[in-house]
Formats: C-alpha cells, structure tokens, sequence
C-alpha cells in the first residue's frame, strides 16, 4: 500500500482555511444568543477554558463542542497518553516569536539575514525587533486520547471540578471574594436597607483626595449561596465599567458607552461563568435573566465584543480565586504539619520522661 504524504497547502489555501473558521465561528457566535440552552452551554464552556483567548475558545467550542481540555499532541505523549488514530485535530491560533531586522528600510526575518548582517546585529549596530505572529496549529481534546476520566484532574489541574457546596466551602469563597475586593481598593458593606436588591456597585470622586471611592453593597438578606453569586456580580461591575477603566479607554481613542442593560447582561454572564466554574448552579436565575437580554439582539452592538470582554474579566476573577484558595490550602497544610511535629514532640518527651522515671 502507498504511503500517504501530507499535502503541502500554499499560502492562498492557508489565508481560505482562517477565513473559514473565522467565519464559521462568528456564525457560531451569533447563534450563542439566540436560546437559553445554547447560552448554557457556551458559557460553562468558557468556565472550563478561561486561559484560553475568546477567539481560541470560539475555534475550539465551534470544531469540538463539549470538549472538556485541550492540548497538543506532543502535551499528551509527555504525559504518557495517546491520540485515538483517526482522530482530527482542532485548530486554534498559536503565537510564534519572530525576529526581524531592518534592511534599507524594510523588516525581514532573522533566517534572510547574511553572516555580516548576523553579526551588526548581535553588535546593536543594526536595529532588530521581537514581533509575534500568529498561525494555525493542531490540538486534541482529551476524549480524543486514550486518557480515563480519572486522568483528568492530574492533566489539567486548575479545572475544580468537584467543588463541594457547602456551608464551608461558601464561607471559604467569601473569604476569598473579600480578599479580591480588598485587593482592588473596594469598600464591603453589608446593608438591610436595600429592599429587594441583592446589591450594587458604586464608585464617586473623592473630591478631597481626587481619589475615585468604589463600594459594593449587599443585601444583609441574602443567604449564604446568594451572596457568593451577587458578590461576584458586583465584582464584574468593578472590573468591567469602573471610571479608571472608562477614563483609559477615553484617552486611548476607542469608548465604552455600553448601555446598562448591556453591562448587567455582563455582569450576569461573568458571575454564571465564575459560579459554574466553582461548582455552583446559578442556572434557575442567571440564565433567565441572561436570556431576557440576548434576545433583545438590536441592544448589543457589538457582540463578540462583549463577550470577549466578559472573558477576560471571568478568566482573570477565576484566576485570583483559583490562587488564593491554593495559598488558604498551603497555609493549612502548613499549619496541620507544624501541629502533626509538635504532638509528635510532646509524645516523644512523654514517652523520655516516663521511660526515664522507669529507670529511676
């Protein structure tokens, strides 16, 4: 049987398979806010892949939908595991460091560059530049390998998948969330005068100290599972519409005049990716709500945009919370060895001193 070669594409049929995918996936995306399931899904999918760019996770949601991690083929055979044969690989965009160098004025690559170039520009006395570039690579999802379901916490450890929600557990994350808050400079208060509302983010100028002042209020009626939703509700807020970032963008020439029913869809969808990702069901009321303004499509200029935005801001509270219950988790295996040495201490002079009294 004759081998079967891999096909060289040129430069034409490269630039056809981007523009494919591209347009696939904005079609794809259009469809996200179209029904409450497809919104369900995409946002715990974007729960389970928050390290990834929103256009990454857009190619990897609209070639693999359902899948649970990714990685390259070399990532899986250095973990001891195999892709399936036959199995197709998903593309996604991959950055690549290039070094350019300037010849009379144009840029080019470090690979055209003659010995005598090589070396001015080691010396400085030709000017050079690290650019990244972005092109299509493969990677496999870990259904697509010979991996056991038991395998998957040890490949992709930073996935909670069995976080248990407890009393405990929600008082731990409100720890952390308050953590966060102090973090960004965010006064907490808990307040029973606001009626039905679980809570708000307000932010004013300090006139005094022109500092901007950034408070979020919640309900003292909420209950124990509320509180950890609205909390990073608030905390969406904060991050996604505060006056520093509107004042940034202003000066930068682009604008943030999103209406308040866009940024609460926003802050809804972030606090479902984020609830979802730590193994909280906000199901019954974020996605009712979410689905009251996707529908409404004419109020969302932009939507890649926003979603985009909604990533960023989902990934980055995931990834505090994720580091700040890894640091409780190390401080209380610290703690619990330093008390495991110290019984073993005193057992130890106990059992000294009564074999000692026993000699005597």
């Amino acid at each position: 049987m004759k081998k079967a070669t891999y096909q060289l594409k040129s430069r034409e049929e490269k630039e056809q398979e981007v523009q494919d995918l591209m347009d696939s996936m904005y079609k794809k995306m259009e469809g996200y806010t179209a029904n409450v399931g497809q919104v369900k899904e995409y946002l715990n999918f974007m729960s389970n892949f928050y390290k990834y760019s929103s256009r990454n996770q857009q190619l990897i949601q609209t070639q693999y939908p359902g899948a649970q991690g990714v990685g390259s083929f070399a990532f899986f055979k250095e973990k001891g595991f195999s892709v399936r044969k036959g199995e197709k690989g998903i593309k996604i965009f991959v950055p690549m460091q290039m070094k350019m160098f300037d010849r009379n004025g144009a840029m080019e690559h470090i690979s055209y560059a003659t010995e005598e170039e090589k070396k001015k520009i080691k010396s400085g006395e030709i000017y050079s530049v690290e650019r990244t570039h972005f092109k299509l690579s493969s990677v496999f999802d870990i259904t697509q390998t010979n991996a056991k379901a038991s395998d998957y916490p040890s490949l992709f450890p930073n996935r909670i998948q069995e976080f248990k929600v407890e009393n405990n557990d929600l008082r731990e994350v409100k720890h952390v969330l308050e953590n966060i808050a102090d973090g960004r400079g965010i006064q907490l208060n808990t307040v029973d005068s606001l009626g039905a509302v679980k809570g708000n983010f307000t932010q004013y100028l300090n006139t005094d100290t022109n500092e901007i002042k950034k408070i979020i209020n919640l309900n003292g009626k909420n209950t124990p599972s509320e509180e950890i939703q609205v909390f990073v509700h608030e905390l969406a807020h904060e991050r996604l519409h505060n006056y520093e970032r509107l004042q940034n963008e202003n000066k930068n020439g682009g604008s943030i005049t999103y209406s308040t029913e866009v940024k609460e869809l926003q802050a809804e969808m972030t606090s479902y990716i984020v609830c979802h990702h730590i193994g909280m069901d906000t199901e019954d009321f974020s996605l009712p709500y979410i689905a009251n303004w996707t529908k409404n499509g004419d109020k969302i200029e932009d939507k890649i945009a926003v979603l985009k935005e909604v990533k960023d801001a989902s990934s980055d509270l995931i990834e505090e919370i994720n580091n700040d219950l890894d640091r409780s988790k190390n401080k209380d295996r610290s703690i619990e060895n330093s008390y495991s040495v110290e019984k073993e201490n005193k057992q130890q002079d106990y059992y000294t001193t009564n074999n000692a009294a026993l000699s005597r």
